[in-house]
Parts: C-alpha cells; structure tokens; sequence
C-alpha cells in the first residue's frame, strides 16, 4: 500500500483535474472560485481579509482580484472609510458561475466518496478538519 501521503497526493490531484475542465469552461483560474465563495458569504470585504481568509500572500489577492474583475466575476471600489483600500464585491455574473462550480464539485465529491456511508463521509471531513487544524496548530 502506498504511504499517506502518495494515497492523499493522489486523491487531491485526481480531483483537481477532474474539477479543471469546469474552470476553464466559466473562465476561471485556480483558487478564483474560493474568492468568489468568500465574497459570496462575506459581502463587499477588503484585499487584506480575503488574503488572510484564503492564507496567501495579499501580492496573490490582487492578482487574483484583477483577473476576476476583468471576467466580470467581482467589482473593486475605493472603501468609503479608508480611501486607501478597495473593497471587492461579487457579481451577478460571479454568483452564477459560482453556482455553477459548486455544483460540478459537489457532483466530484459524490463520485469521490462513493461507496462511503453518511457517518463516513461525516467522519473524513472531521478527519480533515482536525488534521487542518493540527497543521495551523504546527506553525505557531
């Protein structure tokens, strides 16, 4: 058997690539769809709080925020509180594709856990969530 972590290594990817076709198809780039699902969830928030939100470097954010704002997926405006910082908001045309994505990852999941009970599918995600956390708790 294969060690942990060739066995998650290769689940993760065979995911990814299964989940590839679907971006290209909304015209969206690895990592756009988290934004877009915090801007969905959060309301109009700045560079910095999605950059610390999504743990990358804020220099990602805005490349990140330019390349969504050119598709039309999000708007960027000056904060009315601190002129020096953009706000972002998510679209019309950004909440239908991220339905869209959603959807296609939801229908990944199943193909992925199937065969797996609901305790099962709740258990690996306590795996995972548990497993984050230990990994955030590593850093400090």
């Amino acid at each position: 058997m294969d060690s942990f972590y060739i066995l998650f290594f290769r689940t993760s990817h065979a995911r990814t690539m299964m989940a590839r076709p679907t971006l290209e198809r909304l015209g969206l780039g690895q990592g756009q769809p988290k934004m877009l699902n915090y801007l969905k969830k959060n309301g109009s928030s700045s560079q910095k709080d999605i950059a610390q939100y999504l743990e990358v470097d804020p220099a990602a954010i805005s490349r990140m925020t330019e390349n969504l704002a050119r598709g039309g997926f999000i708007t960027q405006h000056v904060n009315p509180e601190s002129k020096r910082t953009n706000s972002v908001e998510i679209t019309e045309k950004g909440l239908e594709v991220l339905e869209q994505w959603t959807r296609r990852i939801e229908e990944i999941d199943d193909i992925m856990l199937k065969g797996f009970s609901q305790e099962e599918r709740r258990s690996f995600m306590d795996f995972l969530a548990r497993g984050y956390e230990n990994l955030k708790e590593g850093e400090e």
